[in-house]
């Protein structure tokens, strides 16, 4: 049985180090072979944001699409990203809010569900 790690991460990417450390840990972790989630809360939101194109940093976006491929589950917090103007619908009958403007991959959902994950992890780091 596989122990779970669910990362929260708390800041944008670009505007300080901690979304970078949050892919690395997760990308360590999945090569472990445990089960990796992130959770973006308050401006973590923006880290999900399709169409990064920064020019003298690490590109966050490319890293989470190819760690999304690998098996990290990534929920944005749907109150979180109402506020940031992400969110074009109401939540469908499953709790998923859409958006087209995040990486194909990344669920947007209620703040709920990182109780469930933090109640079902083994381990919890919090970044920001």
């Amino acid at each position: 049985m596989s122990k779970t790690l669910t990362i929260v991460l708390l800041r944008e990417p670009y505007a300080s180090q901690y979304a970078d450390i949050a892919l690395e840990i997760a990308e360590m972790a999945l090569n472990l072979g445990y089960k990796v989630r992130l959770f973006l809360y308050m401006s973590g939101v923006h880290a999900a944001k399709r169409g990064q194109s920064p020019l003298r940093f690490p590109n966050f976006e490319r890293k989470l699409r190819e760690l999304l491929t690998r098996g990290l589950k990534v929920i944005a917090c749907g109150r979180c990203a109402s506020a940031r103007g992400y969110i074009e619908n109401s939540a469908n009958e499953e709790g998923n809010f859409s958006t087209s403007q995040y990486v194909e991959g990344v669920k947007v959902m209620s703040i709920y569900e990182l109780a469930d994950w933090i109640k079902n992890s083994d381990r919890v780091i919090m970044l920001g």
